[in-house]
């Protein structure tokens, strides 16, 4: 599997279908196995290109904290190997922190955005949720009861009223180790110092803001952020889905992300 070299770090990364560009930016406790069920849609229309972040999956695993400065550097280490000089961008929760990072960092390698269940900064309500989710990763000995405490708070009720959340973790645990603990924290603690929402307004990037209405993490009034404070920037709602709809919507989200991008 094809790797990004960035100071010492290793971000696997793999490329699917042909067109433009399309990167692919996953969030907290995720890899970039998290687009399988759109991305072979996706990779219909677009050279889909998805990455580990640093402390996930198959990309190394870190000693120290980072910021999320560091992230964008490491996307754009990733559209450098990958040969990509302008990119869509698709990012969701974490992965849409690092985004609105990456838009700012090098706005001359990003066409377009798409905000999956993201936000540009916390108010009291998601403050307390991530924070909350921060202390089970580091109390929850049981990885059984861990996956399935966090795996409740990021799906929505329709999901959940027809999903066995004990068949999903069960899934989870038998394909392999998973993220270790510490970097899991890591990530939880970095989502908690997201402080984007000043900078918004320097972002010109065409932005599409997609949000899973069940969403029990990040609240719409954030969404409402990014749309009010990025010039143009469109919103969609998924009524049926929870932080993830990707995963518990994938036609749904198919349809917006697809009718965003094919249009520019």
């Amino acid at each position: 599997m094809p790797a990004a070299q960035r100071e010492g770090l290793e971000l696997v990364y793999d490329i699917q279908g042909d067109g433009p560009d399309l990167l692919l930016i996953a969030g907290t406790a995720a890899d970039r196995t998290m687009w399988t069920q759109v991305r072979p849609k996706l990779s219909e229309y677009f050279r889909t290109i998805a990455f580990d972040n640093r402390d996930s999956g198959e990309s190394t695993i870190c000693n120290d904290s980072y910021v999320m400065l560091d992230l964008a550097k490491d996307a754009v280490a990733v559209l450098d190997a990958a040969g990509a000089e302008r990119a869509h961008v698709m990012g969701h929760s974490l992965g849409g922190m690092i985004t609105q990072e990456l838009a700012l960092l090098a706005p001359e390698r990003i066409a377009s955005l798409t905000l999956a269940n993201t936000t540009s900064r916390l108010d009291g309500y998601g403050n307390a949720v991530i924070s909350m989710a921060l202390g089970w990763a580091q109390v929850i000995e049981d990885p059984a009861l861990l996956l399935k405490s966090l795996y409740f708070l990021a799906l929505g009720t329709d999901t959940l009223r027809t999903t066995s959340l004990d068949r999903i973790v069960e899934g989870l645990l038998s394909s392999g180790p998973g993220q270790p603990r510490e970097a899991l924290v890591r990530q939880w603690q970095l989502d908690l110092t997201v402080n984007i929402f000043d900078r918004l307004p320097l972002i010109d990037a065409p932005t599409h803001v997609i949000w899973g209405a069940q969403d029990k993490i990040l609240p719409e009034d954030l969404q409402r952020d990014l749309v009010n404070n990025i010039r143009g920037a469109q919103f969609t709602r998924i009524e049926h889905a929870g932080h993830s709809p990707m995963i518990e919507t994938p036609d749904e989200f198919l349809r917006a992300a697809t009718d965003f991008l094919l249009r520019l």
